[in-house]
C-alpha cells in the first residue's frame, strides 16, 4: 500500500512539475508572440585588409532609443511579420524552428539581414537573447556586422 501511495504522489509532482513549465515555456511563449522589441548591446563588425580578416568590437549606436529594432504584426503561419528599426519600416519573413523564430530582411540595397529570438532567458531576466547578423557591403566592400542583446514580448 505504501509503494502505491508513493507512486502516486510522484505521478502527481511530475505532472505538477510539468504544468508549472507549460506556464512558463519561453519557446511557447515566443511562439504566440505577436510584438517583440529587442535591445541592441554590443556586436562585431568584419573589416578584410587584403586576405587578413580584422575584426572590431562596435556596438549599434549611442543612442538608446536608435538601439532597438520591433516586430510586430507576427503571423508565424503566413510566414509574415513587420519590422520597425531606426533606419525605416518594412515587412520581413518569420519562421520558426527548434533554435527559435527567425526574422529575415532584404532591405531597399539589398542587403540581407537575419535577426533570430532563442526561447532561452538572459541571466536572472525574463528578456529573451538574440543576435542580430547584417550581410552587407558597401562600395564593393563588405561589411558584415553581428549584434547581440534581449528582446521582451509586448503582446
Amino acid at each position: 500500500m505504501k509503494r502505491k501511495t508513493i507512486l502516486i504522489l510522484i505521478v502527481m509532482l511530475f505532472a505538477s512539475i510539468s504544468q508549472i513549465y507549460a506556464l512558463d515555456d519561453p519557446y511557447e511563449k515566443l511562439l504566440n508572440a505577436k510584438t517583440i522589441k529587442c535591445y541592441l548591446g554590443k556586436g562585431v563588425a568584419a573589416e578584410w585588409e587584403g586576405e587578413k580578416i580584422k575584426i572590431e568590437i562596435t556596438k549599434w549606436s549611442d543612442s538608446p532609443e536608435r538601439s532597438t529594432l520591433i516586430f510586430n504584426s507576427i503571423k508565424l503561419k503566413e510566414g509574415k511579420a513587420h519590422l520597425i528599426g531606426n533606419q525605416g519600416a518594412g515587412d520581413v519573413t518569420v519562421f520558426a524552428t527548434i533554435t527559435g523564430i527567425t526574422f529575415m530582411e532584404r532591405t531597399a540595397f539589398g542587403s540581407i539581414n537575419i535577426t533570430t529570438i532563442f526561447p532561452i532567458y538572459a541571466r536572472n531576466s525574463n528578456k529573451f537573447i538574440f543576435v542580430h547578423s547584417r550581410h552587407l557591403s558597401i562600395m564593393d566592400q563588405a561589411a558584415p556586422s553581428q549584434y547581440y542583446g534581449t528582446c521582451e514580448i509586448l503582446e
